[in-house]
């Protein structure tokens, strides 16, 4: 677990009541589905947070500067992240 994984079960735990160990499931847990919902295609969009979208970009002929000749580009999917418009004014209020 990463030590941001660890802020958020610990924030989750002291705000809860929780132990340390539930609340490290349940952050894992809403990570997982998260990335489930992402990798199938989803939109995932949280309500004061923002929204997490998967683009694709689609298979395309590129030019390669070593070799002078052109080449296939295979179909890319990006993750993306639009934070919310909350989250936004938060972040640039000066009373955080």
């Amino acid at each position: 677990m990463t030590a941001a994984k660890k802020k958020i079960a610990k924030f989750i735990s002291l705000r809860h009541g929780l132990t340390m160990k539930e609340a490290e499931a349940i952050a894992a847990s809403v990570f997982k589905c998260i990335g489930k919902q992402l990798a199938c295609g989803e939109d995932v969009n949280i309500t004061g947070f923002g929204k997490f979208s998967v683009s694709v970009s689609p298979e395309r002929t590129v030019y390669v500067p070593a070799t002078g000749k052109t080449a296939m580009k295979p179909e890319t999917r990006r993750l993306r992240f639009r934070a919310s418009k909350i989250l936004k004014e938060k972040i640039n209020s000066n009373n955080n």
